[in-house]
């Protein structure tokens, strides 16, 4: 088994919903679903690892991942997301790379798997 530590981050998703019939315009938030599998599946393999749904951030997510990167020794972070998140997953990255510039970054989802080269 790895001793190396994971971080899995889901990007903030939060997206206005607006109705022009109505003139309704709400936020929500999705669920990261795939993020949790894959959670639950390293977790169940022996993996250990930590997530970060920055939908729900309290503090800004350049000192969360900071004070989570340090403290918890993290060789490896996990992000991903649709097309839509580009820039939020390139503002991720940078931060993890400022914080910590040998770590490891894998990145998944829809955005890799519908146009790897772009994405890449």
């Amino acid at each position: 088994m790895s001793s190396l530590r994971y971080l899995l981050i889901s990007p903030g998703k939060l997206r206005i919903i607006a109705q022009t019939s109505n003139s309704m315009t709400s936020t929500v938030a999705r669920f990261p679903v795939g993020l949790a599998y894959v959670s639950a599946s390293m977790k169940k393999s022996g993996f250990e690892t930590f997530t970060i749904n920055a939908n729900f951030l309290k503090s800004d997510i350049e000192l969360t991942l900071k004070e989570i990167i340090i403290k918890n020794d993290i060789g490896v972070v996990c992000t991903g997301g649709i097309s839509l998140d580009v820039h939020e997953l390139m503002h991720i990255i940078s931060i993890v790379r400022r914080i910590k510039p040998e770590i490891k970054i894998i990145a998944g989802g829809a955005i890799i798997s519908s146009d790897p080269e772009t994405a890449m």
